[in-house]
């Protein structure tokens, strides 16, 4: 390997390097001479030239230009987007090999962050479906269609309306998805349809930087037998829209449901805005185990529903057979809970956003369960003496937080609280790890459950038994 030192290196230049790890964000790792490189599009394995584009502090990022060598777990991506999109991190890497990093982020993560023991990490469960798992998609529309560098190059002509994906760090250039194999071939024929409708009927599509057009956005949420669309829209438009649902109801009959909804702010945020429902029912429904869902337009759902049932199936697992009551927090619409309802006297959830709660309820009432109740609030607020004097001291907690954690006052009421086990569902190991090590003080972790949800991306979930310590 040439040595490379502060004096030599500089952006553009074109240096050798063989990737040795992946990083949490999909980016190869190499290291010479005490130097770390970050590499674009790099897998384990690889050995190629190098263009440096990019220094920071302590590493320098920069992107194949030549492969010089493959890694044996690369392989061919499947989508023509793969490089562009920026969904998919890992298509050009074998699936076994997209596990074994996954897991290993599970294990960096408690080893450098949290600092602390921890008993048996299990294999990561990984996805029977490696494509076509994704109940949800949301597509933005765009005057903007975003160029490839070969495309620029070509004689070629390219229309600018399009429905698509935001390119990575480009808010208003959206790239033109022909067909997304992370979703089933029933939303792609419903996106390239309304496109089509859309270009040949001269309906204006989204402006992000002037905030006009009248295509906005689409959502797509499916079942095994039914999907949702969820048309967005710029404004209040009848004569535009009349026509338009009368195409999606003839020529587009795998629509059960169509929702429409006007958003004329200059954010693409939804869950605020009232929706109408055109045609159909406002819910598909999902089923986990025994349970039924019923999903609205604005309800939060796992987007992988067959995984979303193996990851339950782990909670359910690390707790005990049965409990008197079980705080469920960052409950979402219940889905937990109501999973794992079977185990506990009572289960008594807790979520930030009250329409979630009252989705909540609405499938405990589906599935008959009485033992089940929700509540909207501050969460580090609500759990005073006052609620548990009134909903009971619960021996078990489960906590599925967002991305950022648990707040810091929200493990302080645990630690308070003190109940006898704590099962920890993290869609984040690294701020997973974090909270772990504020646990420390009263908590062991016992086992270590990594869970692939997505893949072909770099995402993992991961399901930590605490036990309170003696």
């Amino acid at each position: 390997m040439p040595a490379y030192n502060r004096y030599t290196l500089q952006i553009n230049q074109t240096i050798t390097l063989t990737v040795t790890d992946a990083a949490s964000d999909g980016r190869g790792v190499a290291r010479a001479d005490d130097k770390v490189f970050f590499v674009e599009g790099g897998i384990p394995g690889d050995t190629a030239e190098v263009r440096l584009f990019a220094r920071e502090k302590k590493f320098w990022v920069g992107r194949i230009e030549s492969l010089l060598t493959p890694s044996p777990d690369r392989i061919e991506p499947q989508c023509e987007h793969f490089g562009t999109c920026g969904g998919c991190k890992w298509q050009q890497m074998n699936y076994s090999a997209q596990l074994h990093f996954k897991e290993k982020q599970v294990r960096d993560a408690f080893e450098r962050i949290a600092k602390v023991p921890f008993g048996e990490l299990k294999p990561i469960i990984g996805c029977e479906n490696h494509f076509e798992y994704r109940n949800k998609v949301d597509f933005a529309c765009s005057e903007k269609r975003w160029l490839s560098r070969a495309e620029m190059q070509s004689d070629q002509t390219y229309e600018g309306n399009v429905m698509g994906f935001h390119v990575p760090k480009y808010f208003d250039k959206v790239i033109e998805i022909r067909h997304c194999h992370l979703t089933d071939g029933r939303v792609n024929h419903v996106r390239n349809a309304l496109q089509a409708y859309g270009r040949t009927n001269g309906l204006t599509f989204y402006d992000a930087r002037s905030h006009v057009g009248y295509l906005r956005n689409i959502v797509i949420r499916t079942s095994d037998t039914e999907l949702m669309l969820i048309l967005i829209v710029g404004a209040d438009r009848p004569e535009l829209l009349t026509p338009l649902i009368a195409f999606i109801r003839k020529e587009l009959p795998a629509v059960t449901s169509l929702i429409t909804i006007i958003n004329t702010k200059h954010n693409d945020s939804y869950t605020d805005l009232p929706f109408t429902c055109e045609y159909g029912t406002p819910f598909i429904t999902e089923r986990l185990g025994k349970y039924r869902f019923e999903v609205g337009p604005l309800s939060f759902f796992q987007t992988n529903t067959r995984q979303t049932e193996r990851l339950y199936q782990t909670v359910s697992e690390f707790l005990p057979e049965k409990s008197n009551i079980i705080y469920d927090l960052y409950c979402g619409t219940g889905s937990i809970g109501i999973f794992i309802s079977e185990q506990a006297e009572k289960v008594v959830g807790i979520e930030y956003v009250p329409s979630a709660v009252e989705d909540a309820y609405r499938n405990a009432n589906l599935n008959s369960l009485e033992h089940l109740s929700f509540h909207a609030g501050d969460m580090a607020k609500l759990l005073t003496d006052d609620f548990t004097r009134l909903h009971g001291t619960p021996e078990v907690v489960i906590s599925d937080p967002p991305r950022a954690g648990m707040d810091a006052k929200v493990v302080g009421q645990l630690l308070r609280l003190l109940p006898e086990r704590i099962v920890y569902v993290s869609c984040n190991p690294a701020t997973q790890a974090r909270d772990v090590a504020l646990l420390a003080a009263q908590y062991s972790v016992q086992t270590l459950q990594p869970v692939d949800m997505f893949p072909h991306t770099t995402h993992v979930e991961n399901v930590a038994l605490l036990t309170r310590n003696r």
